[in-house]
């Protein structure tokens, strides 16, 4: 409730617990922040530079934070690429002010793509060997390594997220009361929202470090999806399933004190690729997640599959010889699917429903799997 008769020495209305002198007093009459200003304020925050593997193997962590790529440059961003670049949308601070909050498709340098400071450079170089310099195979280990590195890049983006706060916080300047009171509200949610997440994948992430401590796998969950086709679309990230394929309610993100959540990424070879589901343990979450697709015929999974990386994923590549050749209306409802969720991803039930239309053709899906489904 926002108190209209605060004292200047009085606590903020908006919980900054600074005194309402030194806060939102006169906000009103402020000058606004203007672009230029906020992209200053922006460049300013040094990037998150962390080894998240650390906490697993300390003793050989060297210290030098590189940018490591989630999707594997050379194995995959580069068979789908033309003349060395790939269609990527945009998700900086500055891209969504210039384009009034919305991603925007821009080509980007392989070398550039779906990169994070999330391991130093031997960790990077040596933990995932198998998954970068082999042919990929689908075995419990490979599916860990791919599934850790999508979680560790969650958290990077999370952390770095948080960073941000601040920053919007000042965005209301020069805004009436009661508009500065719904922003610093939605402020408020995204920041609790941004808590939870963090607390929720940190705790999932030391299932992943007790994996590699014990040198035990066996708690490795996965479905793999085979493609004998070079996909042209590439996606890695962890989210937590709130609705399955057909649009029914598998957990609810305000009630469950801790979500189930999965890894997915789509690794591609010399001659197939591969969408890999990973998580740990048992999950009824999670199996009814991939129970749900299972009910569909695998010519439709295609297209689940590509409304599901759009849909979902932030961390996404596309190939540009495969984008422009799509008509205008599947182009446009690939894009709406990528702005369902934001900022706060409220998706509707039916987001990763199948709606018929036809989004890509992969051939002779089959699929393999270690769950109890």
């Amino acid at each position: 409730m926002l108190n209209l008769n605060l004292k200047r020495n009085d606590k903020c209305w908006c919980g900054s617990n600074l005194k309402y002198k030194k806060c939102h007093l006169d906000r009103d009459k402020q000058q606004r922040l203007t672009l230029g200003e906020i992209k200053g304020e922006k460049s300013k925050q040094k990037p998150l530079k962390k080894c998240f593997h650390r906490s697993v193997d300390g003793a050989n962590c060297d210290g030098k934070i590189i940018n490591a790529h989630t999707v594997s440059k050379s194995s995959s961003l580069k068979k789908m690429a033309r003349d060395g670049k790939i269609y990527h949308y945009k998700p900086n601070f500055n891209a969504l002010c210039k384009n009034d909050g919305k991603f925007i498709l821009e080509l980007i340098g392989v070398s550039q793509a779906s990169t994070f400071t999330g391991f130093c450079a031997y960790h990077d170089r040596t933990l995932f060997s198998p998954i970068e310099n082999k042919e990929f195979t689908i075995d419990n280990y490979n599916c860990l390594l791919l599934g850790y590195r999508a979680i560790t890049k969650e958290i990077h983006a999370k952390l770095s997220q948080n960073d941000n706060v601040a920053l919007l916080k000042e965005l209301d300047k020069g805004l009436p009361l009661i508009m500065q009171f719904n922003l610093q509200q939605t402020i408020a949610v995204y920041e609790m929202g941004l808590k939870y997440g963090l607390d929720n994948l940190n705790e999932i992430k030391k299932e992943y470090d007790q994996a590699f401590l014990q040198n035990d796998f066996s708690q490795v969950k996965y479905f793999v999806i085979e493609i004998a086709d070079s996909a042209n679309i590439m996606f890695s990230g962890a989210f937590y399933p709130q609705y399955d394929f057909r649009g029914i309610k598998l957990q609810d993100y305000a009630e469950s004190i801790k979500l189930d959540s999965i890894a997915v990424n789509v690794v591609a070879t010399a001659t197939k690729s591969y969408i890999v589901f990973q998580w740990m343990g048992e999950s009824d979450v999670n199996n009814k997640f991939i129970e749900s697709l299972l009910t569909y015929t695998k010519n439709d999974w295609t297209n689940i599959i590509t409304i599901f990386g759009f849909a979902t994923f932030e961390n996404l590549f596309i190939s540009p010889d495969w984008w422009d050749g799509l008509s205008v209306e599947i182009r446009g409802n690939l894009e709406k699917k990528v702005h369902e969720g934001v900022p706060f991803n409220n998706y509707l039930p039916s987001y990763l429903v199948p709606d018929g239309k036809c989004y890509n053709n992969w051939q002779n899906p089959t699929y393999s799997h270690n769950l109890n489904i």
